[in-house]
């Protein structure tokens, strides 16, 4: 899974964003869908592992909390998570992700992997961890956004 450093409004960092994950909700798309039950915005979860290297490293250059919530675009979403100072957004389009079965993860917390088949051979994985009843709500986001079934 491929990511941006979006701390700085750079349009062609946007563009490739928004060219996996397709452009974010028009102002009236995003109220009409909140008012029929699909909000644009996810419930917040902490950002714990990824396959991908050089993410795990940068996640795991600080102790702090890695929180991440995502945003509805009209083709997927885009996961913005921030680690120091720096904000970043990992876009995903809908069809290419899967959702594991939600995981206990210690006290009260559930552990969600979200998959996605980049090449024929080699798969991504994300892991999202958070109070249960708040995975269990973000599962179901995740599920309605993406239009997947949990695995």
């Amino acid at each position: 899974m491929r990511y941006w450093n979006l701390t700085y409004n750079d349009p062609d960092r946007w563009r490739e964003v928004y060219a996996i994950s397709g452009p974010p909700l028009g102002f009236v798309a995003g109220i009409r869908a909140s008012l029929s039950g699909r909000s644009t915005g996810s419930p917040k979860a902490e950002l714990v592992d990824a396959s991908c290297e050089n993410l795990r490293d940068l996640l795991q250059l600080t102790s702090n909390l890695k929180w991440a919530n995502a945003q509805r675009t009209q083709q997927g979403i885009v996961l913005y998570f921030r680690v120091l100072l720096e904000t970043y957004g990992l876009p995903m389009r809908r069809g290419e992700v899967n959702l594991g079965p939600l995981q206990p993860a210690g006290d009260s917390a559930m552990l969600l992997t979200l998959t996605a088949q980049r090449h024929s051979d080699s798969q991504e994985w994300i892991q999202l961890q958070g109070p249960a009843e708040r995975m269990q709500s973000l599962r179901a986001w995740l599920s309605d956004a993406l239009g997947v079934q949990s695995v």
